[in-house]
């Protein structure tokens, strides 16, 4: 989980480009890392159950889970060159882009892709079991629930998590100095500002 894990990392920045003078795709080096993730997991589960996991876990299936859901969020069109690309860039923002990955809106094929879909909600049911033993996992959830909001994938988080909070943005994924959150999918300018008041330097 680890190696898939940081696959995820090193290749998520090039999801929407094509590495010149490689048949490798990102988006298929990203798609079957996320599959890896959740297939060890599934193995993990059917020995050990998941209430009995590391903690570091939680973090693998969210990464997955994000990634399964920035597929369904994207067109299936071919990818730009790497090289000398033009049009909007990973991480670029526009009014309908994923923030983290620069995907656009999504193709209707993309969003009815069964096997993406059911991917999706894997990661949701296997956060949502870790969730009494993680903190983190439901923070997860969370931030998965926003982000299916944010891309209008229609997404079933469960009844739980949609009576978690009525103001989500604020009390879940928005940072502030008393919250411990700092895992949040759209973080602003605003948000590093706090009134801790002013310092300073002693005489």
């Amino acid at each position: 989980m680890y190696y898939h894990f940081a696959i995820l990392l090193l290749f998520r920045p090039l999801i929407k480009l094509k590495i010149i003078g490689s048949k490798v795709l990102p988006r298929d080096v990203c798609s079957q890392a996320a599959d890896a993730i959740q297939n060890l997991l599934r193995s993990y589960s059917q020995l050990y159950t998941l209430r009995r996991t590391p903690s570091f876990v939680p973090y693998f299936v969210l990464t997955s889970a994000i990634m399964h859901m920035a597929i369904a969020a994207s067109p299936p069109s071919a990818p730009s060159s790497a090289h000398g690309a033009s049009g909007p860039q990973p991480g670029s923002q526009g009014p309908s882009s994923p923030d983290s990955s620069g995907l656009g809106a999504a193709a209707p094929s993309s969003r009815s892709d069964p096997r993406v879909l059911q991917s999706i909600r894997q990661g949701i049911s296997d956060l949502t079991e870790m969730a009494p033993c993680h903190h983190f996992a439901q923070q997860a959830l969370n931030i998965l629930c926003y982000l299916a909001k944010k891309w209008n994938l229609d997404v079933d988080m469960g009844r739980e998590k949609t009576e978690a909070t009525e103001d989500m943005d604020r009390l879940l994924l928005r940072p502030h100095t008393s919250s411990l959150n700092f895992f949040v999918p759209n973080v602003q300018l605003e948000d590093f500002m706090c009134g801790w008041g002013r310092w300073e330097h002693p005489r």
